[in-house]
């Protein structure tokens, strides 16, 4: 039995097509998690963003997971050029895939490139009792970078900064 190859790499045009296309192998529950809403379907706003974001704002920093041409996994880091070195990450993956650590690996290389571009507080939220996302940003997980969260109102949020003890 040959085990499928899974490639991670930055978002390129025609993406947006093959993002579009794997939209019923991200769940309803997948969804909401990502997007903190009610939501069965990839949202056509936040699809319009990726293709439409102009670079000249914001910085972003998208990776990318695929089997083949079919995209399993997205990985985010948007930030203003002019935050202070401030951006927000967001990362799903489809339903078959999670817990394979196709989100770490996206993660790990959004992280690792929006550190070289001077980003120093990133932030990510997720819904109180977001298992996914408490793994995903455990520190011993995530080397390099100091994790901390604090809950407000049923929302937690992460702050990721790298670890200057190192």
């Amino acid at each position: 039995m040959t085990l499928p190859i899974v490639e991670v790499r930055p978002w390129r045009n025609g993406d947006l097509a093959l993002l579009q296309a794997a939209g019923d192998s991200f769940s309803a529950a997948t969804l909401t998690s990502r997007f903190m809403t009610g939501t069965p379907v990839l949202p056509p706003a936040y699809l319009r963003r990726l293709e439409q974001l102009d670079d000249r704002e914001q910085r972003r920093w998208v990776q990318v997971a695929l089997v083949g041409r079919k995209i399993i996994g997205v990985a985010e880091c948007l930030g203003t050029k002019n935050g202070r070195g401030s951006a927000e990450l967001a990362v799903f993956v489809a339903d078959a895939w999670q817990r394979r650590g196709i989100g770490t690996n996206l993660v790990s290389d959004v992280l690792t490139q929006s550190l070289a571009a001077g980003m120093t507080h990133i932030t990510a939220l997720s819904t109180v009792g977001n298992a996914a996302t408490a793994a995903l940003l455990k520190p011993r997980q995530r080397p390099g970078w100091r994790v901390s969260c604090s809950t407000r109102q049923g929302v937690q949020q992460y702050l990721i900064e790298p670890d200057s003890s190192l």
